[in-house]
């Protein structure tokens, strides 16, 4: 009889599964995590959770429970490589939404769960033999007949190739986009000086890693019986994912965006913008030209004598940061002081967000939360 067991891999691999659906709710359901690349990020925490879970229901037996679920995350494999490059691609080039062409990526997910309708429509003894034999070949199945090919189009027979050949051609894709940014800034391919491309070259090289194993497992072992090894990496994948992002609060802000093309013509070195940037830093501690809500890029930029495409490029560059993101740090920073001030204990939200640069108390409501995570009101107390 088939009962439900654990061990050391397979609670190893739960915990990895958890941890990428814990980190999926930062990306896709907080407001800081709007931005596309982190959506397109969150989706790719959640395919890889949901398929770990699927594996660790399979080697553990507690499939047998939720028969009808048996295999149910097989099209998601196929959203894996589009969602790695379209992340890769949405970072690169700070992209704010996908396109329709863009969107015909996951067509290849589409056409195999359209495959697998005959499939779910079995009966649950169909699922438990397949379930069998995968993971208990020597074990006897139960006889029966389908009344419906589940497999018409013969995709579930060959899934093994499909995936490899599906996930390699987007890490292929993704080295094509990647290596030529690596050259536009003369670094190594392996260069760890800029730390986004580092970031994405470090996530597309272990996606690759992860499809090596893959075939390797589907090799050395019959049927699913290996799967546990493919679910351990990467669930380890998941754990460094989570540690990384956790150490770097740029994930959660959309802000480790590249933005270097419109920017490959400008003669500012690292040393005149890091010599700007001070001189901005300083402007703007002493003389708070952020407090004018009329306050633009351009008005800013002829405070430094310089143009206000080099002042876009030194924001977007040295602090990954836009212009409105760099001036509502500034005017929530004051209003914080303010609300805090004891003096000013008496003073209503709509002056102090008047005097700190914003002309509705919605935009104002809505940047203090951005940054701060709660309301003016729940900030004063």
């Amino acid at each position: 009889m088939i009962t439900p067991q654990l061990d050391l891999f397979s609670v190893f691999i739960f915990l990895g599964a958890m941890q990428g659906l814990y980190l999926t709710f930062f990306f896709v359901f907080r407001k800081e995590g709007n931005h596309l690349s982190n959506i397109l990020f969150g989706c790719i925490l959640l395919v890889l959770a949901l398929i770990t879970l699927d594996i660790f229901s399979g080697y553990t037996n507690y499939i047998i429970y939720f028969m009808h679920l048996n295999n149910s995350t097989e099209p998601f494999t196929f959203l894996i490589g589009p969602l790695f490059y379209l992340y890769v691609f949405s970072i690169i080039n700070d992209q704010g939404k996908l396109t329709g062409k863009q969107k015909l990526h996951f067509l290849a997910a589409i056409i195999f769960a359209l495959n697998m309708i005959p499939y779910f429509l079995q009966p649950e003894a169909y699922k438990y033999n397949e379930f069998l034999g995968a993971f208990h070949p020597e074990a006897q199945q139960i006889p029966l007949t389908t009344f419906l090919d589940p497999d018409p189009a013969k995709l579930r027979n060959n899934i093994v190739p499909l995936i490899f050949i599906h996930v390699f051609s987007y890490v292929i894709l993704c080295i094509r986009i990647l290596y030529p940014k690596f050259r536009q800034q003369n670094l190594s391919f392996f260069s760890m000086q800029n730390k986004t491309l580092a970031w994405l070259r470090l996530l597309v090289l272990g996606l690759a890693l992860a499809m090596i194993i893959f075939i390797v497992v589907r090799i050395l072992f019959d049927a699913d019986l290996g799967d546990y090894i493919t679910a351990t990496y990467t669930s380890i994948m998941l754990y460094s994912i989570s540690f990384m992002v956790t150490k770097d609060s740029g994930f959660f802000s959309g802000k480790i965006a590249i933005n270097n093309k419109k920017y490959e013509k400008s003669s500012l070195t690292s040393d005149m913008q890091k010599a700007i940037l001070e001189k901005l830093n300083k402007l703007m501690e002493e003389q708070k030209p952020f407090l004018d809500s009329s306050i633009s890029l351009s008005s800013l930029a002829k405070h430094l004598s310089i143009s206000t495409h080099n002042l876009s490029q030194i924001l977007n560059e040295s602090l990954q940061k836009s212009f409105f993101e760099y001036i509502a740090e500034y005017r929530i920073a004051e209003a914080r002081k303010m609300l805090r001030d004891p003096e000013m204990a008496n003073m209503v939200i709509e002056e102090i967000a008047e005097r700190v640069g914003y002309n509705s108390k919605s935009a104002f409501n809505n940047a203090f939360k951005k940054l701060t995570g709660s309301t003016p009101s729940e900030y004063r107390g």
